[in-house]
């Protein structure tokens, strides 16, 4: 719900919670559930031109390997 409420009042940055979440699934070996986290993550920080991102895209190799 949260992640919900950030894109609606615009707040795309704190999407980082997708990350942290898919890593946390990752850590509970739920890589199906780690994959539509991941893959949001990476979405909203390619549209950012964030330096996180290349950590995003390795949380996402993970949950799809």
């Amino acid at each position: 719900e949260a992640l919900s409420l950030y894109e609606k009042i615009g707040r795309p940055d704190m999407i980082g919670n997708c990350r942290r979440l898919a890593e946390a699934l990752l850590k509970q070996r739920k890589k199906a559930e780690a994959v539509s986290y991941a893959q949001r993550a990476v979405e909203t920080y390619t549209r950012l031109d964030s330096p996180v991102l290349v950590t995003a895209r390795e949380t996402l190799a993970e949950c799809e390997s």
